[in-house]
């Protein structure tokens, strides 16, 4: 008994240590945090991969290729095989065909764009000029006399910058070359990534044995048990909400574009391909994808551009309340704000990937602790005479959903 006392002071201890080590050094120790990511990108991403294609594989080796498995249990490799290449050649020939019809129209608008470019920059500036003339008429402003028009750009371009137009083509240009490397970077990352998803899908079996291997020899068993229903409802909630945002992005995108097609809006392809693409990131997703498009129609025609965030408002609640909800359901049981919230601390901690993954990964949180919040009012309830649990009104967002 004693032994165990030390033991947990002893643990304690080290804990608190370990705590005030990183309190005191937390900005050398989120650096080397951020560092283990960076270099274990590839990894991360071809683990998503592998993640994602698994339903695809495991659709092959279920209701493909379960027969050779079923006439000869030796066969079981042939199985795995033939189902991991016809994953591949599927994905692939997906993301072939999608680039073969998109590429061509992508490039077509880019060239017209840039062909235009002066021409749309000419009728804005006229736009402008009128604009800026009307309110000088009407009450006396005096924002444009003598071709004041540059230098009132000058002053939009300082107030927002903070720096003047000599400044701002220099930090413009001294951005496009860390772009560049920067794309290069993630270019390299997904090549890596794709060779490290074929190895995780070919020896996810021996993997997972491997890591249940090492889990029950080094971890207790409530821990163990703990760890199991993570990693099942990690699994329930952010393989369906992962599919789901893909599934429902491309169906966004398809309808941009049938819909920029039919009202005859310029660079639907362009345009529709940026919408989908944006759409995958919850919540400000819709608004990135616009905001930019709208701006290119800005310069073409204003009331084009008008019209353009109508269809795209119109667009944006189809697919919040009829196309989502088919696609998506109510697997993820969070509120609107802590949608908002996950979504903006995980952009800000990990970019764009981190705005993407941090509703499944905050939803996963917010389940467990809600399961741990009630597991322990209910032991007050009985043991310590605590208010009944009608009173204390603690319905998580899940289950007010699935009553609704």
């Amino acid at each position: 008994m004693k032994d165990n006392k030390f033991k947990n002071v002893i643990l304690w201890i080290t804990y608190a240590v370990l705590l005030l080590f990183v309190m005191l050094n937390f900005k050398t120790v989120w650096d080397i945090i951020l560092k283990f990511f960076s270099i274990m990108t590839p990894f991360i991403y071809g683990f998503l991969l592998a993640y994602i294609l698994n339903f695809l594989m495991l659709f092959f080796e279920k209701r493909v290729f379960f027969k050779i498995e079923e006439k000869n249990r030796k066969l079981r490799s042939l199985n795995k095989t033939l189902s991991l290449i016809c994953t591949y050649i599927v994905a692939f020939g997906i993301v072939t065909f999608l680039v073969a019809i998109l590429v061509p129209q992508v490039s077509k608008s880019f060239e017209s764009l840039y062909q235009n470019m002066q021409g749309y920059l000419n009728g804005a500036e006229e736009t402008l000029n009128e604009v800026l003339e009307f309110f000088d008429n009407t009450f006396g402003l005096n924002l444009i006399s003598e071709n004041q028009l540059n230098k009132f750009i000058e002053r939009m371009v300082s107030l927002f910058t903070g720096s003047d137009m000599q400044n701002f083509y220099k930090d413009l240009l001294n951005a496009i070359f860390p772009a560049a490397i920067n794309t290069a970077s993630n270019i390299y990352n997904w090549f890596i990534a794709i060779i490290v998803s074929v190895y995780f899908l070919a020896c996810k079996e021996k993997l997972c044995a491997q890591v249940k291997a090492v889990s029950y020899a080094y971890m207790p068993k409530r821990a163990l048990n703990k760890a199991i229903e993570i990693v099942n409802v990690s699994n329930n909630m952010c393989g369906r909400f992962l599919i789901g945002k893909l599934v429902d992005s491309i169906i966004i995108g398809i309808l941009c574009f049938i819909g920029m097609s039919i009202f005859r809006f310029e660079y639907a392809p362009l345009i529709s391909v940026i919408v989908g693409f944006t759409n995958i990131i919850p919540v400000f997703g819709p608004f990135i994808g616009a905001i930019p498009s709208a701006f290119l129609l800005l310069l073409i025609d204003p009331i084009q551009c008008l019209w353009f965030v109508v269809f795209i408002i119109v667009l944006q609640q189809l697919d919040g309340n009829v196309i989502g909800p088919k696609i998506l359901g109510n697997q993820i049981g969070v509120s609107g704000f802590w949608i908002m919230f996950s979504v903006l601390v995980g952009g800000g901690l990990f970019g764009v990937s981190g705005m993407v993954l941090g509703v499944p990964v905050f939803a996963v949180i917010y389940d467990l602790l809600g399961k741990n919040v009630k597991t322990r009012l209910k032991y007050k309830v009985v043991n310590h005479g605590l208010e009944s649990e009608e009173k204390i009104d603690v319905k998580n967002d899940t289950e007010e959903n699935n009553e609704e």
